[in-house]
């Protein structure tokens, strides 16, 4: 069988849609059990800090500034610290910074296991904000590890590069990084109705077994004078075509 119309797959689909409600059921419980009990939560917390290269000596002055949209810094300075902002955000992604806060929170991290769980980038190339991620299983201790990360990030910055400046603009705030209960089994009955099927369909498309006049039609192309009836089955349990068995029964079928 090389094509396969709408009316077929649709058949195949009716046919067996008691095992693609089952799998749907089945997956859909698997992905709520695995994402609420057995994988580790992800809290993310978020916050971020604006640097200069010198030239604004305030940092704060720059927040405030672009919060009230005022222009009353040169130019000039402001676009010698765009180009500092790219730098500042490598920085903040070097090994040192995470040693120092392994240290610092004393707590069961690495520093590797650090920077895996943190997420430097810069928020656009126009701004002299630098966003930082942290993700942990616990809210509260990824609020904390990340407040300890943006009070080292001045001082760090500051060892790394004379005459920057650098300030926290906003931390403390946290959120769920999973998706929720009813997109994750929508998902996942989702996925497995859609897998049941295709294993079924192939199951049905490697086949050369002719099931009935769709299936002729699907294998020849050619046409269908008339459909011989199958004797063996019966209407009602009825041996409506006994006689032909000689199980009784008149030639009329009755």
């Amino acid at each position: 069988m090389n094509n396969y119309s709408f009316t077929y797959m649709l058949n195949v689909a009716i046919k067996h849609w008691i095992a693609l409600v089952v799998a749907a059921v089945v997956t859909a419980t698997a992905a709520f059990s695995y994402f609420n009990f057995i994988a580790e939560p992800k809290y993310s917390a978020t916050g971020s800090v604006v640097v200069t290269n010198g030239t604004i000596i305030d940092s704060q002055q720059y927040v405030n500034n672009t919060t009230n949209n005022k222009s009353e810094i040169e130019n000039s300075d402001v676009l010698a610290s765009l180009n500092f902002a790219d730098t500042v955000t490598d920085i903040l992604k070097t090994p040192d910074i995470y040693k120092q806060l392994a240290d610092k929170i004393n707590g069961d991290y690495t520093f590797d296991e650090l920077m895996a769980r943190t997420t430097v980038t810069r928020r656009s190339d126009t701004t002299l904000f630098v966003d930082i991620e942290f993700i942990a299983p616990d809210k509260k201790e990824a609020v904390e590890i990340l407040n300890a990360y943006l009070e080292l990030a001045p001082e760090y910055i500051n060892k790394m590069v004379k005459n920057a400046s650098s300030s926290i603009v906003r931390a403390d705030k946290s959120s769920w990084d999973y998706p929720s209960d009813i997109i994750i089994i929508l998902f996942g009955g989702l996925a497995g109705a859609i897998v049941t099927y295709m294993i079924i369909f192939f199951i049905y498309s490697s086949s050369n077994v002719i099931r009935d006049e769709e299936s002729f039609r699907e294998h020849f192309d050619i046409s269908i004078i008339g459909v011989v009836p199958d004797f063996a089955v019966t209407k009602n349990n009825e041996k409506k075509y006994g006689s032909y068995y000689g199980t009784g029964g008149n030639k009329n079928g009755k």
